[in-house]
Parts: structure tokens; C-alpha cells; sequence
């Protein structure tokens, strides 16, 4: 049977479906007569309800008229086809190369009795386009007729939401599994009040393209809310929220969700305060009792009061109206009253309020008025007037004086506390004058400005003058803290002039003490500070300028005032007087008063003998200079001349004391007023100075004794304590360039500069010959240079050739070495070398094996040592050292006579030892003449010495004796 293709239209049927994702989506082709071909026969299709997507293309020259939306899942066609002819007819379909689409549609056959058949398409990812056409065959003819189909886009069309949970603090309600169901879409959740939010997690299916949105609605008004959708607002009863699914076809569903917040029980007042006062009043708090107060003048039977609460109204005890939150009334408080507090609940809690009136705080004495506030009388004073403080209060912000001339005093001893802030108590300015406190008490009793201890703010300070400020003999600044680079804790003086007549600022001791970063009491940036009268700035601190900090300006002083230095501290930055660059104390033409004392403790910027720290009219300095002291640095003292300037103080650095004979020598330390301080640096000054008969050993000594290559001899001294020319040297003491001879006796313990030395002792030579002479210790010791070396001393660059002898037949230990008796562990000892004979017995123990005699110590470590001819005697003995380690230590084999006991004539440690012969060598020694060859082995050349240089001996210490074929020291 022969079929006519016809002139046909295609149109695409959308059918409805369902929003699950296993839904089909039904298109139905239903047939079509051509009148013209059916005439002879021919058969045509049409498809109906064509829902299509848009209009392009042309039809008639093969264009594709319609595009439809299919889903991703797959899709079911339905062919119905009028079959007049009653043949089979067979239906494929074809892509758009002509390819039979065999794994996505199977072939369909219509028989003769058969009105329809299905074929399934199936989607693809999302945007995709499909271009298909369907051929129909007769069975009978074999004629294929094509019907292209319109053009395809997959889309999901899923709209549902794949996960909802709400979480709160109580609970965690999960609605998943019931959103599969297509009908529940409205979900509901009870909250307790406690409840103030919740949180939602949403989502559609993974790998969709479906999208939601979480709003609330007030009416038709739409609140979208942001994601992440975390502490949502609830409020009390129900709140409502709206979920939109929106599906990539467009289409949209709702899901809603009703929360019920419990309503709550809560009614408690947080704050009550009054507001007609100035400042408000806060009220205290115990409970359900509220207790407030208020000035004199505040007018109680008509009082203005806001109550902060939780509950959901508040109502006075007469059956007012409820008020809601916050509850703003006017009511009579001459006898307390009863509020009730009404929670949502409908629950209410009772509260008694007492309102107090305060005595007044200040009145201005010039027309006998009373001010609640401090703040109100200095704002209602007239020029001149005096506000005279009747009690102790607490300011919560500061005061400013503008305008006007204020004085404050008070009826007894009064205090005006500043509260917790970053504030200055009272800001005077330019055209304004303040005076703080009377002039004698009790007609004026004392007034305090205090930072009531407070944590240090930036700004924190009793006063700032811009204008004029003057403090009077009963006015205190004190326990203000001020971290703030432009510090003044006490008074921040800009422009201006401050007079300090009398008064104090500062406390007492470490109590109620002024601190800052700069300027503890007073900080001077410009104007003048004019302190006078019997004005006292004391126990202040401060990084820099615990009393008064000037960094430009004028600081004048005069009569009995006092910046009072620390006791016993010479402390920067305690209560002292820090100078800026070339800044100075000027001292009044009416001069300082009579048997003041020290009047203050000055610490410049700069040191130097070019830096004028006191100014004035020179017969004043003159008189007063001596005054005021310098704060030492790290150079040592300092001193004020009659002129006002620096210069180093006797006994420092740069201007040690200097020995010139054997007077001087025993002023060290020697107590009284002719007794020079162990701690200041000396110098030798004679070629040598005899000491015949008894010494006391002076110590302990922690300056420096500059020997200038000079001899002291011990015209066979006896020592009357332990140690040698000093007792114990300090770890800052320094003995050097200094060479012994003679003999000298101690009684326990001896040796020729020191007893225990935890400084520096170098560059010394000796000759001594040192004994003990009637011992009564048990531990009995003897020492070339020193007994101790101590833990933090250092002996470098000395020898030693004379005798040392530790024997006595009463003690238990004995200890003797030709440098040191001991070295104790972290000591020091190097560069050093040694003869002559030593000596340690003790005749009854000797056996014990508690006496010790080494060629270098007795015991202990040494490094770079070299010991030479002499006897060692001992019951334990060392050519170096008895039972210690050291490096590069030197010694005679056979030179040197070991008279020990039995089986302790063997040195211990790492030492290494030289033949009888080989240290008469200069080579061996490896001295060269410009001293600049240093050897890990040899002792002779040392190490270059680090002070300044002094005398002749340049920078190295030793040189070659060629008489003696020793190294020798530079003075020797």
C-alpha cells in the first residue's frame, strides 16, 4: 500500500506530572486526515495541545517550529494514529544524523486492530537539546513517512526540599523523613521562653537544580532572612516561617513552619534610676529591696524614674496603667513605694523602693547656697567665688574651671575620689584659674584629689593647667595612674603657670602613690612651675621622672620646697627629676630655706660635664648647689658644681680617687669621714707603697684599683682577717696592673690580693712570700694570688714566684696552690704561670688525704697554665692541680720536686706536660715582639687587655725577660 507523505504541522503536549523525580512525562500524538489525501487514501498525524516554549522556525522548509521542555527522568510518548487502511504500521525513531535510536526508544508497531503506541525518551543533563524525528512505515507499501519532533531541552523539575532540621539550645527537631510525602508541607515545633533563637539547615536533593529561600511574611511584606540561616530572632507565641522550593522549570512550592515560643515567667527590674537629678541616679539593687538617693534639691513628690526590666510590663502599687518595657513614670517618693512586675506569664514579683536624700555635697560661701553637685556649684559660681566641700564623694567624669577663678576648700578633711575612667579630675584652662585647698587648717581643712588606686588609663591625672593653678598647704594629689607618654599622673602642666605654695603630691611610702610613664608627680610640657613654700613632691613613680618630668617649660624652686629622693634608691624614675635635653632647675633669687637638706635627685637626659642641670643667678647656685644630687649611670657617680654643671663625682670612672700614699691607701673603706666607698674606682698614683705591720684586709670591695703597673710591698705584713690587701672581691670589683713583693702572714686563710675573689683579678704579678701564722680553723688555706677564686671570678694574665705555705698540725683540711688555693666550678683561672715552693701539711691528718698542694691550685680547674721548678709538698699533690680537669696546662717532669704521700703523686685531668728543659725557650713560649701571635698552648701572649690602655703597656700584657728567659708583665 502506497502512502502520500503529508503536509503536516507538529505540535508538542506537555501532560502534567508529578514533582517526584520517578514521574514521566506523557506526550500524545493523535492523528490527523488530510481531506486532500485522504481522497485518495493517504493518512496524515497531528499532535494536539501543543504547550510549547516558543515559536521559531519554519515549518515548511524543514525548520523546527517548537521547542519543549523535557525532564532529566525518562520520558513516555504516546502515538495514537487513525488507521483507516487497517495496516501495520511500524514507528522509529532516528537523531538527527539519521541513526536509529535504538537505547533510548524501542520500535514500536501498530497493528491493525491497535489505535496507539509508546515509545520513551530519555533526558539528559541539564540544557541539553535533543533533535529527533519519528518515521512511520507501512507494512504494507513500505513507505516511511517522517515526523520531526520539535526540538527538546531537558530540565529538572523536581521542586521538593531534600533535608529541613531547626536546632535550639533544648532540642533538635529533624523533619526529613516526612518530606517525601507530598502532601506535608506544614511542620510545627514548641520552644521554651528561654529560647531567644533558633537555627535551620535546608537543602534540595544533591546535584539538582532546584533552589529555596527562607522568609518571614508580616501580611503581603516578604523578610527574607540571610544565609547562614543561624540565631533567628523568635519572639514570644507563634512565629511563622516560609520555606519556597523553586524548581528549575519554575515551578515552586511551600513548605511552612510554625514556631511556639513559650511565653516567659521572668519579671525582674535590671535598673532603676532617676532622671530628674543631674547626673541620673542609679539605684542599688538587693533583691526585691531598691535603694536609690538623690540630692537635696531633688524634688521628691514629683521624682521623674526609668525602670529597665524583663517582664512584659511594670505598674505602681495605686493601679496605674501597666508601662511597658522601659518603663518611664513620674511618681511622689517622699515614702517608699511598691512596684509590681508583670511577666508574660501573667506571674508578677513585687518591688519596695526607698529613695534617700543626700546632704548637700557643696556650697558656694559668697551667697550660702546649696548644690547637689560639684559640677552644678562650679557651673553657678561667679569669678572669685569659693566652693567649700562638706563631704566625701565620688565624681563620675571630670570637671572643667573655664572662665572663671575657682577655689575649693574644704569643711574637714575631705576627699573627691575619681570613679573608674580615662578622665582628668579637673581641667583648667587657658582663662581660668583654680585653687585647690586653704592655706592653714583647721579654718581650711585638707582637701585630697585621689585616683582612687585605679587601673592607669591614658589620660587619667588629678589636674591639667592651661591656665593658672595653685595648690595651698591643705591640697593633696595622689593614687592617680597614667600610662600615657605625656604622662603627669598628679598634674599634666601645659601653658600657664602652676604655683605649688605648700601641699603634697604624692602618698606615703608605696601607698597612694602617683605613677606614670613619664612624670609620676608633675609633668612639665610648657609654661611654668613655679614650687615654693613648704610644697613637697614625694614617693612618686614614673619610667622617667617619678617626681616631676620636664620636657620644656620653666621649673622653678624655692624656700622649703622639696621633690624628696627615695630613701636608700638611687633609682631612675623614683621620685626623682628628669630632665630633658638641656632642661633645668631653676632656683629662685629668694634662695632655698635653711637646713632643707637634699632637696632633690636629678636625672638628666644627657651626661656630661657640658650639660647644665641648675640655673640661676651665680652667687644663688653657689650657696645651693650642693643641695641636689645626680642619679648614677652606668659610668658611676655624678656630681653638680657650683655652676650648675656635671662633672663626674670623686671616685668614679672618669674621675677615680687616687692613691698617693699609704694614708690613702687605708682610707679604702675604713669607715668615718675620712673613709672612701669600696665600690669607687682607684688609682695607684706612687711607684710604691710600703705596708709594715698589722693590715685588715678591706672588702668586700667592688670598685676598681687601677695599679698603673706600681709595686706594693709587704714589708712582712700581718693580715688581721682573711684575704691579702682585700677581702672579698665583689663580681663587679676589678684589681689590675698591680705587682707585690715581700711577705705577708695571715692567720686561716691568705694570699696576696684577695681571700675570694668573684670579680675580675688580671694582670698581676708577686713575689710573696705568703704563710699562716698560728692557725685556728679547721680548714686552713694559702694562695700566690688569691685563697677563692669563686664561682663568677676570673684570674688572667698573673704569675707568681713565691713561696706558699698552708701548715699547721691542729686543722683537719689544708689547701694551697702557687695562683689559688681554690678554684671553685664556673671560676676562671688561665694565662696564668708559677714557681717557687708550696707547701699545705697538716702533720697529724695528713695521711687522710684532706690536704691538697697543686703547682697552679690546690684543686680545681685551670686552662693555659704553666707551672715550673719549686716542691710541692702535700699529702695529695699535682704538678697543676690535685683531682681537676684542664686543657693546655704545662709543667717540669723532673724539675719539679712532688713530696707527697704514697700513690698521690700522679696529676689528674687532661693536662699536658713538658720535658725539665723546654720552657727556657722564647719559641716555645711563643712571645714575639709586636705580641700579636696566639697560640691554644701557650700562656705567655694571654689575651689582649679590654680596658682603656694605661701606662706603657699598650694592648698585650707580656713581654720576654731574656735574663730570666720568662715571660714578664709589661711593668716588671
Amino acid at each position: 500500500m502506497s502512502i502520500p507523505k503529508p503536509f503536516f504541522a507538529v505540535f508538542l503536549l506537555l501532560a502534567v506530572f508529578s514533582l517526584t523525580q520517578c514521574d514521566l512525562l506523557n506526550i500524545s500524538i493523535q492523528p490527523y486526515i488530510d481531506e486532500a489525501s485522504s481522497s485518495a487514501g493517504g493518512m496524515g498525524i497531528q499532535i494536539t495541545s501543543p504547550h510549547f516554549v516558543n515559536t521559531q522556525g519554519d515549518a515548511e522548509s524543514g525548520g523546527l517550529p517548537f521547542t519543549a521542555i523535557l525532564p532529566e527522568a525518562p520520558t513516555i510518548i504516546t502515538v495514537q494514529l487513525r488507521n483507516p487502511q487497517g495496516h501495520n504500521l511500524e514507528l522509529a525513531l532516528i537523531d538527527n544524523d539519521g541513526n536509529p535510536v535504538s537505547s533510548s526508544i524501542a520500535i514500536a508497531t501498530i497493528s491493525s486492530d491497535n489505535k496507539s503506541a509508546t515509545v520513551t525518551i530519555t533526558g539528559g543533563s541539564r540544557n541539553t537539546l535533543f533533535d529527533y524525528t519519528m518515521t512511520i512505515t507501512s507494512e504494507v507499501s513500505g513507505i516511511t513517512t517522517e515526523v520531526k519532533l520539535p526540538r527538546m531541552i531537558s530540565r529538572h523539575l523536581n521542586a521538593n526540599l531534600n533535608s529541613l532540621s531547626v536546632t535550639s539550645v533544648e532540642r533538635t527537631d529533624t523533619f526529613s523523613s516526612r518530606l517525601n510525602d507530598p502532601d506535608d508541607k506544614e511542620y510545627e515545633i514548641e520552644l521554651e521562653p528561654e529560647t531567644a533563637s533558633i537555627s535551620i539547615s535546608a537543602a534540595v536533593p544533591s546535584g539538582r537544580y532546584s533552589s529555596f529561600e527562607i522568609y518571614t511574611r508580616n501580611g503581603n511584606t516578604r523578610a527574607v532572612i540571610q544565609a547562614p540561616y543561624n540565631n533567628i530572632p523568635m519572639e514570644f507565641g507563634t512565629n511563622w516561617i516560609y520555606i519556597d522550593v523553586t524548581a528549575d522549570s519554575g515551578e515552586v512550592k511551600t513548605y511552612t513552619l510554625k514556631v511556639n515560643r513559650g511565653l516567659s515567667s521572668t519579671n525582674d527590674i535590671v535598673e532603676f534610676k532617676v532622671t530628674s537629678t543631674t547626673p541620673e541616679r542609679i539605684a542599688t539593687i538587693n533583691g526585691t529591696n531598691i535603694n536609690v538617693e538623690v540630692p537635696s534639691n531633688a524634688p521628691l513628690s514629683v521624682l521623674n524614674v526609668e525602670i529597665t526590666h524583663n517582664g512584659q510590663s511594670v505598674r505602681l502599687e495605686n493601679g496605674s496603667p501597666e508601662i511597658d518595657n522601659p518603663a518611664v513614670l513620674t511618681a511622689d517618693f517622699t515614702s517608699p513605694r511598691t512596684f509590681n512586675v508583670i511577666a508574660q506569664d501573667g506571674s508578677q514579683k513585687e518591688y519596695s523602693v526607698t529613695v534617700t536624700v543626700l546632704p548637700a555635697q557643696a556650697r558656694l560661701q559668697s551667697d550660702g547656697i546649696d548644690y547637689p553637685t560639684l559640677e552644678m556649684a562650679i557651673s553657678y559660681a561667679q569669678d572669685t567665688d569659693t566652693i567649700t566641700i562638706l563631704s566625701n564623694f565620688t565624681a563620675l567624669n571630670g570637671y572643667t574651671i573655664e572662665g572663671k577663678n575657682i577655689t575649693l576648700i574644704a569643711s574637714a578633711a575631705r576627699t573627691i575620689t575619681a570613679s573608674a575612667g580615662n578622665f582628668t579630675l579637673f581641667t583648667v584652662n587657658a582663662s581660668a584659674a583654680l585653687t585647690l585647698g586653704g592655706t592653714s587648717a583647721p579654718n581650711n581643712g585638707t582637701i585630697t584629689l585621689s585616683g582612687g588606686n585605679e587601673a592607669a588609663q591614658a589620660n587619667r591625672r588629678g589636674v591639667h593647667n592651661s591656665g593658672t593653678f595653685t595648690m595651698n598647704s591643705t591640697a593633696v594629689i595622689r593614687s592617680f595612674n597614667n600610662n600615657n607618654t605625656t604622662g603627669g599622673a598628679g598634674v599634666l602642666q601645659s601653658n600657664g603657670t602652676f604655683y605649688m605654695n605648700g601641699g603634697t603630691i604624692g602618698g606615703s611610702g608605696n601607698a597612694n602613690i602617683n605613677t606614670a610613664t613619664n612624670g609620676g608627680g608633675v609633668y612639665v610640657a610648657s609654661g611654668v612651675f613655679n614650687m615654693t613654700g613648704n610644697s613637697n613632691i614625694q614617693s612618686n613613680t614614673a619610667t622617667n621622672g617619678g617626681g616631676v618630668y620636664v620636657a620644656s617649660g620653666t621649673f622653678n624652686m624655692a624656700g622649703s620646697a622639696r621633690v624628696t629622693p627615695s630613701t636608700n634608691n638611687t633609682n631612675a624614675g623614683n621620685n626623682d627629676v628628669y630632665l630633658v635635653n638641656e632642661q633645668s632647675i631653676s632656683i629662685a633669687t629668694s634662695g632655698l630655706a635653711a637646713n632643707s637638706g637634699i632637696v632633690a635627685r636629678i636625672t638628666p637626659q644627657n651626661y656630661s660635664e657640658s650639660t647644665q642641670v641648675l640655673t640661676g643667678v651665680d652667687i644663688i647656685l653657689n650657696e645651693y648647689f650642693s643641695r641636689f644630687v645626680v642619679t648614677p649611670n652606668a659610668s658611676g657617680q655624678w656630681s653638680i658644681n657650683s655652676t650648675g654643671y656635671l662633672y663626674p663625682a670623686l671616685g668614679s670612672a672618669a674621675n677615680p680617687r687616687l692613691i698617693n700614699n699609704l694614708a690613702d691607701l687605708q682610707n679604702i673603706g675604713a669607715g668615718g669621714t675620712s673613709g672612701t666607698p669600696l665600690g669607687d674606682h682607684y688609682r695607684l698614683m706612687t711607684s710604691t707603697i710600703t705596708i709594715s705591720g698589722n693590715w685588715t684586709p678591706r672588702g668586700p670591695f667592688t670598685g676598681t684599683f687601677e695599679g698603673n703597673g706600681h709595686t706594693i710591698t709587704m714589708n712582712n705584713t700581718s693580715l688581721s682577717g682573711d684575704g691579702g690587701l682585700f677581702g672579698n672581691i665583689g663580681a663587679s670589683g676589678i684589681v689590675r696592673n698591680l705587682k707585690f713583693t715581700g711577705a705577708l702572714r695571715g692567720i686561716n686563710n691568705a694570699a696576696t690580693v684577695a681571700y675570694n675573689n668573684l670579680g675580675q683579678v688580671y694582670n698581676i704579678s708577686s713575689s710573696v712570700n705568703v704563710s699562716l701564722l698560728n692557725p685556728s680553723a679547721t680548714t686552713i688555706r694559702a694562695g700566690g694570688i688569691v685563697v677563692i677564686n669563686g664561682s663568677t671570678g676570673t684570674i688572667r694574665n698573673c704569675y707568681s714566684t713565691g713561696n706558699v705555705n698552708a701548715t699547721d698540725t691542729f686543722s683537719v683540711t689544708a689547701r694551697a696552690g702557687r695562683i689559688a688555693a681554690e678554684n671553685a666550678s664556673g671560676g676562671i683561672i688561665e694565662y696564668c704561670w708559677a714557681s717557687g715552693n708550696v707547701t699545705a701539711e697538716s702533720t697529724a691528718l695528713q695521711q687522710l688525704e684532706l690536704v691538697f698542694a697543686g703547682g697552679i691550685v690546690g684543686t680545681g680547674i685551670v686552662n693555659r697554665c704553666v707551672s715550673l721548678l719549686g716542691t710541692i709538698t702535700a699529702g695529695r699533690i699535682g704538678r697543676i692541680s690535685v683531682n681537676a680537669s684542664g686543657s693546655n696546662n704545662f709543667s717540669n717532669l723532673s724539675g719539679i720536686n712532688m713530696n707527697g704521700s704514697a700513690n698521690n703523686t700522679v696529676d689528674q685531668g687532661t693536662n699536658v706536660f713538658g720535658g725539665s728543659g723546654g720552657f727556657d725557650d722564647r719559641e716555645w713560649w711563643r712571645i714575639t715582639a709586636d705580641f700579636n701571635t696566639h697560640d691554644s698552648k701557650v700562656i705567655a701572649t694571654g689575651v689582649a687587655n679590654t680596658e682603656s690602655a694605661l701606662g706603657n703597656h699598650s694592648f698585650l700584657p707580656w713581654y720576654w725577660d731574656a735574663s730570666t728567659n720568662r715571660p714578664r708583665l709589661w711593668f716588671d
